[in-house]
């Protein structure tokens, strides 16, 4: 007979293989749908480019923003995982860590923070129950001061 720890083990390590089983995939490529995005006093891009991987709890993206006057582009990426760890990541504002942490099986909660501790930004991720639309609630905080704004993704493949 299973002793009480082994059997609440074995409970545990089911529930998390189910919930991760259950989770909305994030990968395919993703375009801004500038129309549905507000950006509040952010300037507002000509276009977001990304690519995500996603084998819960592994994820890796790529991306490009290229801003308001279409000749500054600018790459950010990420390989990592939702575990609730830093990892090291390239954002639009240069090199830092990213931590991303579950809230639900459609959200995710991801931190970006510069290596020099001077920026950070903040996104509530939440992709639909089709898995076709994507919004990122955004918060930048900086030396400049806070910024907040929604970008609103589709799935493109």
């Amino acid at each position: 007979m299973l002793s009480r720890r082994t059997a609440f083990a074995a409970l545990l390590a089911a529930s998390t293989v189910a919930f991760s089983a259950d989770v909305q995939n994030m990968g395919g490529s993703w375009k801004l749908n500038q129309e549905k995005s507000r950006w509040g006093k952010r300037d507002k891009p000509t276009g977001v480019e990304l690519k995500i991987e996603h084998n819960e709890p592994a994820i890796r993206y790529t991306g490009t923003v290229i801003n308001a006057n279409a000749t500054d582009r600018r790459d950010f990426k990420f390989d990592g995982a939702i575990d609730g760890q830093p990892h090291p990541a390239t954002g639009p504002e240069g090199e830092g860590a990213m931590t991303i942490n579950r809230v639900n099986k459609f959200t995710t909660k991801w931190t970006f923070r510069s290596n020099d501790g001077k920026v950070t930004e903040e996104a509530m991720t939440s992709i639909s129950g089709n898995g076709r639309e994507m919004t990122r609630r955004m918060e930048r905080k900086a030396p400049e001061g806070t910024v907040t704004w929604t970008e609103f993704y589709e799935k493109t493949s």
